[in-house]
């Protein structure tokens, strides 16, 4: 073990460490977690004295590195970026203390940048080697509601069973999620619902006994629409909401951190649009700038047999242009306002295609 800990400590650069006084320092969390799974560390979280976080911070900021400094006075962190990697540095007044604050045991492990030596919860190493969610004490989801998610990324990432105690705290607590910051516990969520609907529904089931998603069928088939693959906002794409409305009609909070524009989306969906042209059109002519919205709710809603004919009759909606002549003369031919001749040439070209496509 002592071996092993030097390799991962040695994947630090001297740059990064050079202002840490190592015998009083430890790495800590998802490297040591992921580094005890066999997986590549990608950021390194590093505990330092209070008293000392001044010189690191000091140094980084003298050096030209670039970092970010959150929560100066409660809780400091450092955020460095060094190369393809992220270095978070945070305080400890007492090491005890610190990791009994800890979210889960897999993330409570410390090594001794000096000795590598290590400290941990007294089950992280079986949790590790049975692959177990544990938490680290009955408030780990009281001292930070957003490891309500992480839980459940962590369940997916790393194949996790779920340890009895656990499973009911993460259940009593669940509300307090909606108390967490609306950033973090979006940055949570983006993570877990980027993940294959089956991967998502087998961790939600480890916490949720029996639970099962609807709509299934329906993701499948999304996962070949390329529409769906834009991102809507930077981390999330049109599939992934379209997962995360069918996880709503049973866990309706995990929506919560949601930006207004992907709350718009998940309402959208809820929309009953009619299969008749009359319809149809008037949906198509309101939304016709976000012709994505409708082809997610025909996915989420049409009848499974109808939903590629559909899919078909919406892309030759947007493909389908009108000649302004034909608007110029039809305004003058009806006496009415340029929008409604557009509307209405639109109109009679559409249900031309329509009729095409479905008597096909």
């Amino acid at each position: 073990m002592e071996k092993s800990f030097k390799y991962l400590v040695s994947l630090i650069p001297k740059e990064i460490l050079k202002p840490v006084l190592l015998d009083s320092s430890f790495l800590v969390g998802g490297a040591v977690r992921d580094f005890l799974f066999n997986l590549e560390p990608k950021d390194f979280d590093i505990v330092v004295e209070r008293k000392y976080f001044k010189d690191v911070l000091s140094y980084f900021s003298k050096n030209g590195f670039k970092f970010i400094h959150l929560n100066p006075l409660a809780f400091p962190l450092l955020r460095v970026f060094y190369k393809d990697k992220t270095y978070d540095f945070t305080v400890y007044d007492d090491l005890e203390s610190d990791l009994m604050h800890r979210d889960f045991t897999i993330n409570a492990i410390y090594v001794n940048l000096s000795n590598v030596n290590f400290i941990s919860h007294a089950s992280s190493f079986f949790d590790l080697e049975n692959r177990i969610l544990n938490v680290v004490s009955a408030n780990s989801i009281k001292i930070d509601p957003v490891r309500y998610m992480r839980a459940f990324r962590f369940i997916a990432n790393f194949n996790l069973t779920v340890e009895d105690k656990t499973r009911q705290i993460l259940l009593e607590d669940a509300k307090l999620y909606l108390r967490s910051k609306k950033e973090r516990a979006r940055e949570e969520l983006f993570k877990f619902i980027s993940l294959d609907y089956e991967t998502i529904e087998k961790s939600l089931s480890r916490v949720y006994e029996g639970f099962t998603l609807k709509g299934k069928e329906r993701i499948h088939l999304a996962s070949s629409i390329v529409e769906f693959y834009g991102e809507v906002n930077v981390g999330i794409t049109y599939l992934d909401l379209l997962k995360l409305y069918f996880v709503s009609l049973d866990l309706e909070d995990f929506t919560y951190g949601l930006s207004k524009k992907e709350h718009l989306i998940l309402s959208f969906l809820r929309k009953d649009i009619k299969e008749d042209f009359d319809e149809l059109f008037e949906v198509y002519f309101e939304n016709r700038a976000k012709a994505v919205y409708i082809l997610l709710n025909i996915v989420a809603n049409y009848p499974l047999e109808k939903i590629s004919k559909y899919l078909s009759l919406l892309r030759a909606f947007v493909n389908t242009k009108v000649d302004f002549y034909e608007i110029v003369g039809l305004k003058n031919t009806k006496k009415v306002d340029i929008a409604l001749a557009h509307k209405l040439v639109l109109k009679e070209k559409l249900r031309k295609v329509y009729e095409n496509i479905f008597s096909s």
